[in-house]
């Protein structure tokens, strides 16, 4: 789309561009039914058309060029998808991609969120799931959700699936649709792998008998406020561990190569007594899958366990 010569926005102002020309007497009815559909004042909103192409649902490019004597030159893009770690949710389901601010990186995918249509207006401040209002979902707001959870809690703004109720229903569509991952992903990058694995145990606190002293980065992922055997199996049950593929075995949660030694260097002061260890997960639920997990550790030097694992075993 080309807008005419001598267009300008304001700071903070806004444009929307449909794909019909809203200048054009014989639009009028799809103005007015725009207007309508979107509960808008024409007295406040900016509109021009039309734009002749058509975004895809499921991932495109957006580029905003500037004319220049050396030619166009790119201000702003974003290559959008409905993948991890973008939100799924604005895939053709009714909601739109929102950016959480003008100035955010229009590449990256932290920058934007799916919500309710705004047409000529930002929705930036309001993103579902930011609890604490820092322009970020991250850990801390997923804690923050875990609390309201535990203590029965009933405020609205924790209700992110809109059911009506604050549960764990609403912890596993902050997980898996507002941050577009997975159980066990601790690190928040938006991949269950042996990195998760190394940062809870880091923490120390499996099966510490601390009561609540544990979060979604120490390894609280069903959100009990503890770290223990419950979250491992919550991890795995999501079926999304990414191992490093051996021969003739892609990638499976339930069926990968799951590095210990990784887990065993987590605190690398200790030495490394336990070199080139793997322990191939035979298929099966994820409670054969912790099984596995806790018995090849009673095999490895206790010295090493203790202090790495605590009470793994």
């Amino acid at each position: 789309y080309n807008f005419d010569d001598g267009t300008v926005l304001d700071a903070g102002d806004s444009l929307v561009v449909t794909s019909f020309n809203p200048d054009s007497p014989a639009n009028t009815r799809r103005l007015n039914g725009f207007l309508a559909h979107y509960q808008l004042d024409a007295n406040n909103i900016r509109i021009v058309g039309g734009y002749g192409g058509q975004l895809s649902n499921s991932d495109d490019v957006v580029r905003l060029e500037a004319p220049s004597d050396a030619g166009d030159r790119v201000v702003d893009e974003t290559l959008y998808d409905d993948l991890a770690p973008w939100s799924t949710t604005a895939d053709g389901s009714g909601n739109s991609l929102q950016r959480l601010a003008g100035t955010a990186n229009g590449l990256a995918a932290s920058s934007w969120f799916a919500s309710n249509p705004t047409p000529g207006a930002s929705a930036g401040g309001n993103r579902p799931g930011d609890f604490n209002a820092d322009s970020l979902v991250d850990a801390a707001d997923i804690q923050l959700l875990c609390q309201q959870i535990m203590l029965g809690g009933n405020d609205s703004q924790y209700d992110v699936n809109g059911d009506g109720q604050v549960d764990l229903a609403d912890h596993s569509y902050l997980i898996e649709s507002i941050l577009g991952t997975t159980f066990g992903d601790s690190n928040l990058d938006g991949v269950f792998n042996s990195s998760d694995l190394v940062l809870v145990f880091q923490g120390g606190q499996y099966e510490d008998n601390v009561v609540g002293n544990s979060n979604w980065s120490t390894g609280d992922w069903n959100c009990d406020g503890e770290f223990s055997r419950a979250d491992l199996v919550a991890a795995f049950q999501a079926g999304a561990y990414a191992a490093s593929a051996t021969a003739g075995n892609v990638a499976d949660p339930l069926a990968s190569t799951m590095d210990l030694q990784a887990i065993a260097a987590a605190d690398v002061n200790q030495p490394m007594l336990i070199q080139q260890y793997r322990k191939k997960l035979d298929r099966g639920s994820a409670d054969q899958v912790v099984d596995e997990l806790e018995h090849s550790v009673e095999m490895k030097q206790h010295e090493v366990v203790d202090s790495v694992f605590g009470n793994w075993y």
